[in-house]
C-alpha cells in the first residue's frame, strides 16, 4: 500500500501529452524525496485527447487519510484534479516546500493558463501570438514569472513541449529570450531526462510507477 499523499494518473497516449503536469509532480519528488515519494505517478492505457467534457489527459487524485489507494483513472473518492494547468497549481500550492509556490503564483498561473491553450493550437498565427507576448514580457527577466524558478516555468514548458510546432518556432531563432530560457535552464535540469524516459513510449502500459 502506497503512502504517498498524492496520486497523478496520465493516460499513456494522451494528445497532447500533458508535460507540465508531469514535470511538476517529478520535480516535487526529487525535491522532497523521501522513503515514500509524495507523488505517485501512474500512467493508464487510454488514449484522450483535450479538451473534453467528461475526461482529461491526466487527473490528480488526493489520497485522503494518507493511506487510501486510489488505483483507479476516474469515480474515485476524494477530490480529483483534472488539467495540466490545474494539476500544477494544485501540487506547487499543497507542497509548497518544493520551491515551485511562491506569493504572486496564482495570478501567474491563471495568466499562463490563456497561453497553455494558444500554445497547443494547431495554426501558426496563434503559437506566434502567444510565444511573442512571453518573449517580450522576459526581455528583463530570467523566468516566465519573475526572476524566480516557478509552477509557471513548469506549466509553460510543458505547453511547447506538447506541440511540436511550438517547439519549432521556439528553436528557430525568432525568440531569443524564450529560446534561452527553454534550451538553456529548463531543458538541462536533471528532471526532464526522467520525464523523457516516462513519456518515450506513449503506446506503452505502465502501472504503479513512482518516480523520485
Amino acid at each position: 500500500m502506497s503512502d504517498s499523499l498524492f496520486e497523478l494518473s496520465i493516460a499513456s497516449q494522451a494528445k497532447p501529452f500533458p508535460y507540465g503536469a508531469l514535470a511538476t509532480a517529478i520535480y516535487i519528488n526529487s525535491k522532497l524525496s523521501s522513503k515514500t515519494p509524495p507523488i505517485s505517478i501512474v500512467s493508464q492505457p487510454l488514449s484522450l485527447h483535450d479538451p473534453a467534457d467528461s475526461s482529461s489527459n491526466a487527473k490528480l487524485l488526493h489520497k485522503s487519510g494518507y493511506l487510501q489507494v486510489l488505483s483507479c483513472y476516474s469515480d474515485c473518492s476524494g477530490a480529483t484534479y483534472t488539467g495540466s494547468n490545474v494539476i500544477s497549481k494544485t501540487l506547487a500550492e499543497h507542497l509548497p516546500s518544493a520551491g515551485l509556490w511562491k506569493e504572486d503564483s496564482k495570478g501567474a498561473v491563471e495568466s499562463a493558463s490563456g497561453l497553455l491553450d494558444k500554445l497547443s493550437s494547431s495554426e501558426t498565427a496563434v503559437v506566434t501570438q502567444a510565444l511573442g507576448y512571453i518573449n517580450e514580457s522576459m526581455t528583463f527577466k530570467m523566468h516566465p514569472a519573475g526572476n524566480a524558478f516557478t509552477v509557471v516555468d513548469l506549466l509553460l514548458w510543458g505547453g511547447i513541449k506538447g506541440n511540436p510546432q511550438s517547439v519549432s518556432v521556439v528553436l528557430s531563432g525568432k525568440y531569443p529570450e524564450i529560446e534561452r530560457w527553454y534550451k538553456e535552464f529548463v531543458e538541462v535540469q536533471p528532471f526532464i531526462a526522467q520525464i523523457h524516459a516516462f513519456s518515450k513510449d506513449s503506446t506503452a502500459v505502465h502501472s504503479n510507477v513512482l518516480l523520485v
